[in-house]
């Protein structure tokens, strides 16, 4: 599966601990600890998941931002192993090459330094997001106080897709 193809190549790429959010349809996945029981691999619950987006699961993995980490999703397409390719100790996402999307999609709108500004979450042409961002424990850190400000009575902080935090 997706899931696990991702999960492989960070296994590969020397990750000392991958954690998997789970929420609906959680059971399906326990086959992950047998699977990967030679290694720290850890499913954290999201009970929220039918009435948050995906700051939700972000925030139950708030506890263990105590090293660099990447964070993606589980729905990815991955053809190389991108944990490999991709390193460094600074605060990245992975975008895909410049290119014009049938629909809308989160765009990275860059300075001339490559270094992101903005997203316009509408754009029809540009770098798109990956799903893939490296964070160090600084911005770990900054992420992790944006979490614990959360207003979850408010819909509109709640529902918000969790890399829309930094923004």
């Amino acid at each position: 599966s997706l899931l696990e193809r991702n999960i492989s190549y960070m296994f590969e790429a020397g990750f000392n601990r991958v954690l998997v959010v789970v929420g609906y349809m959680s059971d399906e996945f326990e086959f992950l600890k047998d699977m990967y029981a030679d290694y720290d691999l850890r499913m954290l619950y999201n009970s929220e998941f039918a009435s948050s987006n995906t700051v939700s699961s972000l925030y139950q993995a708030k506890a263990f931002f105590d090293d660099d980490a990447y964070i993606t999703t589980a729905d990815i397409y991955l053809n190389g192993n991108p944990y490999l390719k991709y390193r460094g100790d600074y605060c990245y996402y992975v975008l895909r090459p410049s290119t014009t999307f049938a629909k809308p999609e989160w765009v990275a709108l860059l300075d001339d330094n490559m270094r992101l500004y903005d997203v316009d979450q509408a754009a029809y042409e540009g770098n798109a997001y990956t799903g893939i961002s490296h964070w160090t424990i600084e911005g770990l850190t900054a992420l992790k106080n944006k979490l614990e400000s959360i207003d979850w009575e408010k819909p509109s902080e709640r529902n918000q897709y969790w890399d829309a935090l930094m923004l």
